[in-house]
């Protein structure tokens, strides 16, 4: 019995010593990149889109190529933000003969081997790869190529782990969803940082809040899930009492918000706890701050109790459609105030369409603002009298079903065609990677 049992424990530490040796394709990951992407491959949506591998760096044969399509390709941002592939490999020999046969096009070419590895230039990308992993890096102009083999060389030799990347907690890999997220807040686009980081202090380091998320991919739509962490203690406590005030999203306007909107957000908010939270959030506050030279909208959201949406069309992002629960009207007890007090060039009138419904201009822009009448009090607006109601009443053209139901009982919701987000250069790099997948929509959530 006690060699039976000493067989046994040798047997299993035989393995573990075989195991802990093993190179792990992902330990090439640089450990410092701020967004990580993780694709299952037994998804069909993804299985259909890896065509990204050859608008990325012209592999557009998965199947003869020499790379394992059964384990997870990771797409990452390094720490200056290029994009980044990290691939399995499976035939070394394959992958070679796969990337000879491609050079006879113009743009892929070799251009040097180092430590036993390949690399190529692919476009705008340089490869290279090793007997495990494959890895791609860019874009880069023609006279960055050779330092980024230098750079690639140094990720593939890599003798430090996947799993002691600073995101690797975060990355939550299950086989339920298409796509694994963990990223750092400030590697995503610029307006919906604000409102995923509510509750923290200005001048917060953004780099420690990160973003753990379940990705799936419906038509032509990006559907996220995410919460906000941070392994920092105080700055987590504030994420959690934050995100623990606002209630779920209901149905109550989601059928309103017209389908071909550029950007909309929805909430379901107590308006005294959440103008704190709101007034911090600098994309929110550019937003509408032409709106507040003129009238109190902090009159206006401390008003507020119950679900609330914003959302704007193509035509003009700065004409805004708002439509909110009341919990009272009494800021229109200041609409004399207002008046009085407006800067040179705007106007305030009442409308002949309601009793509690007023018409401000302005040298840029238009917004009819009132109250419904009693009992359900909701204050809304609009660009002009003619549509400033429409925020009240179900779209001719609403969102599509399942759209809706993902985005009911969530926190925080902002559904934006990707060509909306208007990137700078960081942001530039993160939204093209829903482009390249043949995506237009994005409808990203917190939980």
């Amino acid at each position: 019995m006690h060699q039976t049992i000493r067989t046994i424990l040798l047997l299993m530490l035989s393995i573990s010593i075989v195991a802990c040796g093993e190179s792990d394709y992902r330990d090439s990951i640089p450990k410092d990149s701020q967004l990580i992407m993780s694709f299952n491959p037994a998804d069909s949506e993804v299985v259909s889109r890896l065509e990204i591998l050859n608008s990325l760096i012209g592999i557009d044969d998965m199947q003869n190529s020499g790379l394992d399509t059964k384990s997870r390709p990771y797409i990452f941002i390094t720490s200056v933000g290029n994009i980044g592939l990290c691939a399995k490999v499976a035939d070394e020999e394959k992958v070679s003969s796969f990337f000879e046969r491609l050079s006879v096009r113009p743009e892929i070419h070799i251009i040097s081997t180092r430590n036993g590895c390949s690399f190529y230039s692919c476009r705008n990308f340089v490869v290279g790869w090793s007997s495990s992993t494959l890895l791609a890096l860019g874009p880069l102009l023609p006279s960055a190529h050779s330092e980024a083999v230098g750079e690639l060389s140094g990720y593939l030799d890599s003798e430090d782990s996947f799993a002691e990347c600073r995101l690797f907690p975060y990355l939550n890999e299950t086989d339920n969803h298409a796509i694994s997220l963990a990223t750092e807040a400030t590697a995503l686009p610029g307006p919906v940082i604000p409102f995923l980081t509510l509750g923290l202090p200005h001048g917060s380091d953004l780099s420690s809040c990160i973003i753990s998320a379940d990705m799936d991919i419906a038509g032509k739509t990006l559907m996220i899930s995410s919460r906000p962490l941070s392994p920092d203690k105080k700055m987590s406590k504030q994420l959690s009492m934050t995100y623990s005030s606002l209630r779920p999203i209901s149905s109550a306007y989601l059928p309103n918000m017209p389908a071909d909107a550029s950007f909309g957000l929805f909430m379901n908010i107590d308006g005294k706890t959440f103008f704190p939270v709101i007034s911090s959030a600098e994309t929110a506050v550019s937003l509408l701050a032409g709106i507040n030279q003129a009238i109190d909208l902090n009159a206006i959201i401390k008003s507020l109790n119950g679900d609330f949406m914003l959302y704007t069309m193509p035509s003009s992002r700065t004409a805004i459609h708002i439509a909110g629960a009341l919990r009272d009207k009494g800021f229109l007890q200041d609409i004399s105030y207002w008046r009085s007090s407006l800067p040179e060039g705007y106007s305030l009138v009442p409308t002949s369409g309601s009793p509690d419904e007023y018409l401000l201009r302005s040298p840029c822009s238009d917004l009819c603002f009132g109250v419904s009448p009693a009992p359900r009090l909701q204050f809304y607006a609009g660009p002009s009298v003619s549509t400033s109601r429409q925020s009240l009443v179900a779209s001719s053209t609403p969102l599509p079903s399942n759209i809706m139901k993902f985005i009911e009982g969530k926190k925080i919701a902002f559904v934006s065609d990707i060509s909306s987000l208007m990137p700078g250069r960081a942001d530039a790099t993160t939204i093209s990677l829903p482009a390249r997948l043949n995506l237009r929509r994005i409808v990203y959530t917190v939980k």
